[in-house]
C-alpha cells in the first residue's frame, strides 16, 4: 500500500517502556485530531488521515517474556486486533484494536502489563540503589568501584524517572 508522500505526517515522540500508557494516550489523541499511525520507527510515528476519531492502541514491549506476556500480546493481537489496519500488518510493537471487539478483558491484559511495568522498574530502582551505595562505601578499597558507580548513577536516573512517570501515569 503506497500513501501520498503529502497527506502524512512523521512525529517524534519519546518511546520507551515506562512510557507505554502515555504512548497509547498519544496516539489516541492522534487519532482524536484525525491521524491514524501508519507505521512505527524506533520513537517516529509515522501517521495517515483516519476518518475515525477514537482509535485505541495497544502497545507492547519485550519486558515479561518468562511470564509469556509476548505469547498473550500475540494473543491479544490475533483477538482485538483491526483486520484492515496497514499498522497491525507490520512488524511493529503496536497494534490498533478493533472497537467492537475490545471488552474488560483487553483492559484486564493492559492493567497487567502496566502492573508488570510499574513492579519491573520499582525493582530495578531498589537494586541499583543497593549497587550505588555499595560503590559509594567501597570507592577507596575498591579502584574500579567508581567506574561501576559512573555506569550506575545515569541507569539508576533513568530507571527513577522511568518509575516516577509510571506512577504518575496510571491507566485511565
Amino acid at each position: 500500500m503506497s500513501i501520498n508522500e503529502a497527506k502524512q505526517k512523521t512525529c517524534f515522540f519519546p518511546c520507551t517502556h515506562a512510557m507505554t500508557v502515555l504512548t497509547e494516550r498519544w496516539l489516541s489523541k492522534q487519532a482524536s485530531e484525525g491521524w491514524k499511525l501508519y507505521r512505527k520507527t524506533i520513537c517516529f510515528f509515522t501517521f495517515i488521515p483516519a476518518k475515525e476519531s477514537r482509535i485505541e492502541y495497544f502497545m507492547y514491549s519485550s519486558f515479561g517474556n518468562e511470564r509469556g506476556l509476548s505469547y498473550d500480546y500475540l494473543r491479544a493481537k490475533e483477538r482485538y486486533a483491526k483486520t484492515k489496519a496497514h499498522i497491525n500488518k507490520t512488524e511493529s510493537s503496536i497494534f490498533e484494536a478493533d472497537p467492537n471487539k475490545i471488552d474488560d478483558e483487553f483492559y484486564q491484559y493492559r492493567a497487567e502489563r502496566n502492573r508488570y511495568y510499574r513492579k519491573h522498574y520499582l525493582w530495578a530502582v531498589f537494586l541499583l540503589c543497593i549497587f550505588a551505595i555499595i560503590s559509594v562505601i567501597s570507592t577507596g578499597s575498591f579502584p574500579l568501584a567508581k567506574y561501576l558507580l559512573a555506569l550506575l548513577i545515569p541507569m539508576l536516573l533513568y530507571y527513577s524517572v522511568s518509575l516516577v512517570i509510571m506512577l504518575c501515569w496510571k491507566e485511565k
